[in-house]
């Protein structure tokens, strides 16, 4: 049984946030944030100058990259490691103007008080970190009320289908700075969650364990999900070049709208 109540204890730690950006700038170079960028521009109407949202901001290379085109964005996290070093890269581009990070939890969002709204929003490979059911609904609560009428919502998660296809137990991966990072997983049926271990150690030797686990959905429970906070199923793709969904897709990429027939 996956322990919910435990807590994150990683965006929080500075080890573990100082591997996660040295990763993530190997793993996702400026051509494979540009080809996102694009998914995002593509799955929705956006005009220059809308305002975005950019949920679990992580190190900003979305919000930065959607700024550049012309878009106002706001970026938000739970670490305030990440905001600060987003902070940092905005501030050495040529849009810093266009683009703001602030460090809040994406399942409060109704406590942040935001003063605007935003013609879309979207959540990037992060949905179900941590999050119980209920918080994925204060999450999409939350967004709902903060998206113009009929804006948009991007959910991105891995497709559950084809990660129990092809469900790997332990993997590993090491960064050119001489991070390793080692995960051991487990798939809690009953929760339909990964529990993840992972063993980092540092390049000076240092080691540290964390543990963490991700909710996995269906596209049916996503839908739900969607439709039960007033923002209608839209489309769904299998990874950013806009491929159909299928068991064998990387991503389950789910785009809906804000039903305003109420408004």
């Amino acid at each position: 049984m996956t322990d919910t109540s435990k807590p994150e204890n990683i965006w929080s730690d500075e080890l573990y946030v100082k591997y996660y950006l040295e990763m993530m700038d190997e793993k996702y170079p400026e051509s494979q944030t540009e080809r996102e960028a694009n998914f995002i521009e593509g799955a929705i109407n956006l005009f220059y100058g809308d305002k975005l949202l950019d949920l679990c901001s992580g190190s900003g290379r979305h919000a930065i990259s959607m700024a550049k085109r012309g878009y106002q964005v706001m970026g938000l996290d739970l670490s305030n490691g990440l905001v600060e070093a987003s902070k940092r890269r905005a501030s050495e581009s040529s849009v810093k103007d266009q683009v703001d990070f602030i460090q809040g939890d994406v399942r409060k969002l109704h406590k942040l008080k935001l003063e605007t709204n935003f013609k879309a929003a979207y959540c990037l490979a992060t949905v179900g970190f941590h999050m119980t059911d209920q918080d994925f609904n204060n999450m999409l609560t939350g967004v709902y009320h903060l998206l113009d009428p009929g804006g948009y919502l991007i959910i991105d998660v891995i497709n559950r289908e084809n990660l129990l296809r092809e469900f790997n137990e332990k993997d590993w991966t090491k960064t050119r700075g001489g991070y390793t990072r080692l995960r051991k997983t487990k798939f809690d049926f009953k929760s339909s969650c990964t529990i993840n271990q992972k063993y980092l150690k540092t390049p000076d030797g240092e080691e540290e364990i964390y543990y963490q686990w991700m909710r996995t959905y269906t596209l049916k429970e996503m839908v739900t999900f969607l439709e039960n906070n007033g923002l209608n199923y839209h489309k769904v793709y299998g990874n950013f070049k806009r491929t159909a969904y299928s068991i064998n897709s990387p991503r389950m990429i789910v785009v809906a709208n804000k039903d305003d027939s109420n408004l």
